[in-house]
C-alpha cells in the first residue's frame, strides 16, 4: 500500500533512477562496438505488437525512473536489483569472453535458465523499481518484462529453425 501511496513524496528527477538506468546499457556500448552482424530483426522474428510494446515500455520505464524521484524505502529489493545486475554484468562478460556470437544472448543458458540476458535485466528493472518505490515505473517494467521475454523466446525459436552455419 505504501507504494501507492508514495505519490505524495514525488519529486522531479532521480539521481538513484538516473544511475539504474546508465548503468545498464554500459555492456550495450561495448557490444555496439564488438557484436558480430548476426542480430536478428526483432520485428520478423517476433512481431509488430511485441516489438513495439517493448520500445514504448523501454521509454516509458527510462522516462518514469529518471523523472520521478520517490523516498527509498525497500533496501531488500535494492540488494535484489544489484544482484540481478551482477548476473546479468557476469553474462555480459562471458558473452564477450566466447568470442562476441550473437545468438548465444539466446541459446545459452544460465544455471537452466533460458534466455538469461532478458530474465535478469527484466528481473532487475522490476527489483530498481520497487527499491526506488516507482509504481509507475514498475508498471512500464512489467510490460517491458513481458514484451522483452516474449521477444526473446520467438528469437530463440527463430533461432533454433534456423541451419547451422
Amino acid at each position: 500500500m505504501e507504494l501507492i501511496t508514495a505519490f505524495d513524496n514525488l519529486g522531479f528527477f532521480s539521481l538513484f533512477g538516473f544511475v539504474v538506468v546508465i548503468v545498464v546499457v554500459i555492456p550495450n556500448f561495448v557490444f555496439a562496438k564488438k557484436g558480430r552482424e548476426t542480430k536478428l530483426d526483432d520485428i520478423d522474428t517476433a512481431g509488430v505488437m511485441a516489438s513495439f510494446l517493448e520500445v514504448v515500455s523501454r521509454i516509458g520505464l527510462t522516462l518514469a525512473l529518471i523523472l520521478m524521484r520517490f523516498e527509498l524505502r525497500y533496501d531488500v529489493m535494492g540488494i535484489c536489483a544489484g544482484v540481478a545486475l551482477l548476473i546479468y554484468f557476469i553474462l555480459w562478460l562471458r558473452y564477450f569472453k566466447n568470442g562476441c556470437y550473437y545468438p548465444d544472448i539466446y541459446m545459452k543458458s544460465f544455471v537452466g535458465i533460458p534466455v538469461p540476458f532478458d530474465v535478469f535485466i527484466s528481473l532487475y528493472f522490476i527489483f530498481a523499481s520497487l527499491w526506488l518505490c516507482n509504481i509507475v515505473a514498475l508498471g512500464f517494467s512489467l510490460v517491458y518484462a513481458v514484451s522483452r521475454l516474449l521477444n526473446a523466446r520467438a528469437a530463440l525459436k527463430d533461432l533454433k529453425t534456423r541451419p547451422e552455419e
